[in-house]
């Protein structure tokens, strides 16, 4: 298995959930712990400034128990003596007469890691500026009616460790985006375009072509020669992503679960009945 380079308090305390979870399982239906630990990176590099930040970082356990009607979970950090008395803490629920524990499914065991060629951790801060700045200074070339380039790089990394009854699994997973905007001016003022770059991988994943780059200032200069849009209702075609961003901010919220649970779901009416119609 890849080692995961987990954090020396998340490795000692993994092989020990087992007997936490078991602890839970022999009063309740089931038992699940995690452990996690997030970190990240920000970058923007423009005409007038650079920033480096660095995210805040986040990590701890969070022990779950299922008492045959409400899951049950405590959360606190990696110390074990915190995390057994929240674990007894949990206990103190009671399972309904006649609850049989709960299948967690078939046994199984595995680290993952999130394949790169150019890992991000193999990289210094500064050489991620330096190859910022380098993208920066290679959209700037590109055309004198840019009056403005932005480079915003963003990195997280997340360390999981799963164990139930029937799990033992753990993963690094890093997350990348790149993205570049571009703002060119003209007689009736400025206008901009960007483009992103998203992965689970390492660096290799963010190279940009100078024919994708030539595509976002391109857009950016066709804006300068468009034309408002009246107000009013207008029949549209839009691909499947951006339809289904329209239905989600819409309406989408509106039923999600908590929403229902706050009585605030305007579609707790709508529930069991037709409420629309595909063309």
């Amino acid at each position: 298995m890849p080692n995961l380079h987990l954090p020396p308090a998340m490795d000692a305390l993994r092989p020990r959930l087992g007997a936490l979870v078991a602890a839970i399982e022999a009063r309740l239906p089931y038992g699940a712990a995690l452990l996690s630990a997030r970190q990240g990176l920000r970058i923007s590099v423009s005409d007038r400034e650079e920033e480096v930040t660095k995210q805040a970082p986040s990590a701890g356990t969070v022990i779950s128990a299922f008492d045959g009607m409400t899951m049950h979970e405590a959360a606190g950090g990696f110390n074990l003596a915190e995390i057994e008395r929240a674990t007894h803490r949990l206990l103190q629920h009671r399972a309904p007469a006649g609850s049989n524990l709960i299948d967690p499914g078939p046994q199984r065991r595995g680290d993952f890691i999130t394949p790169m060629r150019i890992a991000p951790d193999s990289l210094s801060t500064k050489e991620k500026l330096d190859r910022c700045r380098a993208l920066h200074r290679r959209v700037r070339a590109m055309d004198e009616r840019i009056v403005n380039a932005q480079i915003h790089y963003t990195e997280i990394g997340e360390l999981s460790v799963f164990c139930n009854r029937a799990a033992d699994l753990a993963q690094r997973v890093q997350r990348l985006r790149l993205t570049v905007m571009v703002a060119v001016a003209g007689a009736d003022g400025v206008r901009y375009d960007w483009t992103s770059k998203d992965a689970t991988g390492g660096w290799e994943a963010l190279e940009y072509t100078d024919d994708e780059l030539r595509q976002v200032i391109d857009n950016a200069i066709a804006l300068l020669r468009s034309e408002r849009i009246e107000p009013g209702e207008y029949t549209i075609i839009t691909a499947p992503g951006v339809t289904g961003t329209i239905c989600h901010e819409s309406f989408g919220h509106g039923v999600e679960t908590d929403m229902f649970l706050k009585q605030r779901a305007k579609a707790a009416g709508f529930v069991d009945r037709r409420s629309a119609r595909r063309w």
